[in-house]
């Protein structure tokens, strides 16, 4: 039996004795790092739709579809697919230290002038949302590292 069927046979347990907790021993490590005390929040309210079925509400949820919507959302996932090209897939992850978030940035506001001038030579909106991305991800490293 694969582990994805355990996973299921021990989440059907748990359903039918209430509790609503997921149990993650066994899962693929996909999983690593979760709390086996993890738990499905609950906001008390309820959306019931027409199939009869019924969920938590969205409402006070962060909607990441939104970012779809307009054409950044396409223009930036080509800006990093031409990337991954250039330098392999997902290298900007490697960025970790002061140096790495000095050069988002200057990248960031370089390119920003560059569009903010109509320079059409390249995607320049998209290589800001790239600079603002890296430099907030390296950000977010450095304050990791300093147990902040």
């Amino acid at each position: 039996m694969s582990w994805a069927w355990d996973a299921q046979k021990r989440a059907w347990k748990n359903w039918q004795t209430g509790e609503v907790r997921l149990d993650l021993e066994g899962l693929s490590p996909a999983y690593e790092g979760i709390s086996p005390e993890y738990i499905v929040k609950d906001s008390g309210a309820r959306t019931q739709f027409a199939s009869g079925m019924v969920r938590d509400t969205a409402e006070g949820k962060v909607d990441y579809l939104l970012v779809r919507d307009g054409p950044m959302f396409k223009r930036w996932a080509e800006h990093l697919t031409k990337g991954a090209v250039k330098y392999s897939k997902r290298n900007w992850l490697l960025a970790a230290g002061e140096p790495e978030l000095a050069r988002f940035q200057e990248s960031a506001a370089r390119h920003f002038e560059q569009w903010l001038a109509g320079d059409m030579d390249e995607d320049h909106a998209a290589a800001v949302f790239f600079g603002i991305n890296g430099a907030c991800y390296v950000q977010d490293q450095l304050i990791k590292k300093a147990g902040i």
